[in-house]
């Protein structure tokens, strides 16, 4: 698995950020970077599509975000 392309594109490789933290081919400090690249890129979406999106597809990021955060804080408070 190519680190650095997963980062750039986390949602390409993984369904849910619950994936990421239960992927063997990741080490710890992997998986935080995974999922704060796609917290970014889920916060811009948001911001730059918020008066266009369509309020189911608003609703899904907002719901992947809280998902997003939650499996950082789980991943941050085992590792340290």
């Amino acid at each position: 698995m190519d680190i650095d392309k997963v980062v750039q594109s986390p949602a390409d490789y993984f369904a849910s950020p619950a994936q990421v933290a239960t992927e063997p081919a990741l080490n710890t400090a992997q998986k935080i970077k995974v999922l704060e690249s796609w917290q970014v890129d889920a916060n811009r979406l948001l911001t730059s599509d918020a008066e266009n999106m369509p309020g189911d597809e608003h609703e899904q990021i907002t719901a992947q975000l809280q998902e997003i955060s939650s499996t950082l804080n789980d991943l941050k408070s085992a590792a340290g």
